[in-house]
């Protein structure tokens, strides 16, 4: 009799820690990234009308064409996109073309984020055991890090370039990622963060 108390309490003990690991699985639950907006890091855009392909309605907002490179910005929704403008020509100014330099939005348009959570916690949801590197900055309250790749075609050499997407968060008070924390991407060629 004692046999079958002593193992109905160890099958019992062994259900529970089952149905623990289960919760913690749970809590861990990866986020879903939009990775479609980082190939256009970058990406060559001949006029307007191709970067209203990428970022629907895009409105310029400001330009600085005082030193080179000049600079646009356009404002498509909650995307902020800023451009390098480059001549094909310099003696025929008609003939530019944008290379999007970084674009900018709350994480809550690229990351599943649904409540504020703590900077360690965010990227473990985010990237697990794979994550390659980040800093973080508690007083200026800013989370760096590079994660995720996407393929540039390069003209020239007629092939593809594998570059990084480098994140800069700004956390709030407490370095805890929120739905509305700006999130500004940028392509780099390592995935190191300097």
């Amino acid at each position: 009799m004692k046999r079958v108390i002593a193992f109905v309490i160890l099958f019992s003990l062994v259900c529970s820690s089952l149905c623990l690991t289960n919760v913690e699985a749970k809590t861990v639950k990866r986020y879903k990234i939009k990775t479609k907006y980082f190939k256009y890091l970058g990406y060559t855009f001949k006029n307007k009308k191709d970067i209203n392909k990428c970022f629907p309605k895009s409105k310029l907002i400001s330009k600085k064409t005082k030193y080179y490179p000049f600079k646009y910005k356009y404002k498509s929704g909650k995307f902020t996109c800023v451009y390098d403008c480059d001549f094909d020509d310099e003696s025929d100014k008609s003939t530019y073309e944008y290379s999007l330099d970084y674009f900018k939005c709350p994480i809550k348009k690229i990351v599943n984020i649904k409540k504020k959570t703590k900077y360690s916690k965010f990227i473990r949801k985010l990237a697990g055991k794979r994550f390659t590197d980040y800093n973080v900055d508690k007083k200026k309250h800013e989370l760096i890090m590079v994660y995720k790749t996407f393929k540039y075609y390069e003209e020239e050499s007629k092939s593809y370039e594998k570059y990084y997407v480098r994140w800069q968060i700004k956390l709030d008070r407490k370095n805890r990622v929120k739905p509305s924390s700006v999130v500004s991407f940028t392509d780099s060629e390592e995935n190191i963060v300097n």
